[in-house]
């Protein structure tokens, strides 16, 4: 697995499964079947909802790798489901990687691309992409009054996530 997949899988798997003790991941994946989730029974963050094919109670935590590495990252980089301009994450820096993968997997993949087809016209795509995610939840949060319980997480989740990039974008410029 490339860096950038590793560094955005070691910021996004403990926010899908709950905190870790000790940089150990929960036994049970963070197993949750909330039905006020909209996302539904989830494990290792990995929702029925967007993936009804997959045994979420049974889940391990290598066919989540594989389904995080497919359908969260590897995902842009293919012209079919993008049919215009791709991005392979393995090309950009970990920082923007890691804000793209993160945002696909809280916000949607769709969300995520166009919203970085957006930022990646700027100066600073990682900052105006989180940008665009923070308003996404104002948003949700004026527009869906049930989701309200969840804004305090996401925006806690968005603040590690900025800080996080910024770290990786010191270390790639570090001499």
């Amino acid at each position: 697995m490339s860096n950038n997949f590793l560094q955005a899988i070691k910021f996004t798997l403990p926010w899908e499964t709950g905190k870790w003790k000790n940089g150990v991941p929960p036994e049970d994946g963070g197993y949750t079947n909330d039905p006020n989730d909209p996302g539904g029974e989830t494990k290792w963050g990995i929702s029925k909802r967007a993936n009804p094919d997959l045994d979420i109670k049974n889940l391990t935590i290598d066919k989540a790798l594989e389904r995080y590495k497919l359908k969260y990252y590897d995902i842009y980089k293919e012209n079919r489901n993008f049919r215009i301009d791709f991005v392979d994450l393995d090309l950009v820096s970990p920082a923007l990687a890691c804000a793209i993968f993160d945002t696909g997997v809280n916000c949607g993949v769709n969300r995520a691309w166009n919203w970085y087809q957006t930022a990646k016209k700027t100066k600073d795509p990682v900052k105006n992409l989180l940008g665009l995610r923070d308003a996404h939840y104002t948003n949700l949060k004026a527009g869906r009054p049930d989701l309200i319980k969840y804004y305090k997480g996401w925006i806690n989740r968005l603040n590690d996530l900025k800080k996080f990039c910024q770290i990786l974008e010191d270390e790639s410029t570090a001499p």
